[in-house]
């Protein structure tokens, strides 16, 4: 599955002696577009914030990237394998 990544949001983490904390950049207007195109059927859109192997050239740290994962539909799944024709062994 292909990886999308939230479009205006930028994320540097700052280390000290005994923590961190992650600041977090957002461009508005480009944000909100992006956020209304991937808007669920809850109103809600979901992120994963992932540390990069790599700090960019600019610093930025983490990704924001779009989580797409859904719940499978029980009935749906349970349909399919009454539906199935094919023996498990």
């Amino acid at each position: 599955m292909e990886k999308i990544f939230a479009k205006g949001v930028f994320i540097k983490e700052k280390t000290f002696d005994t923590w961190s904390k992650l600041n977090m950049s957002i461009r508005v207007d480009e944000f909100i577009k992006f956020i209304k195109e991937h808007e669920n059927e809850k109103g809600h859109v979901n992120f994963n914030i992932t540390k990069r192997r790599q700090p960019s050239e600019g610093g930025i740290t983490h990704s924001c990237e779009l989580d797409t994962w859904k719940p499978e539909n029980k009935e749906e799944s349970k349909q399919e394998a009454e539906s199935s024709d094919d023996l498990p062994f």
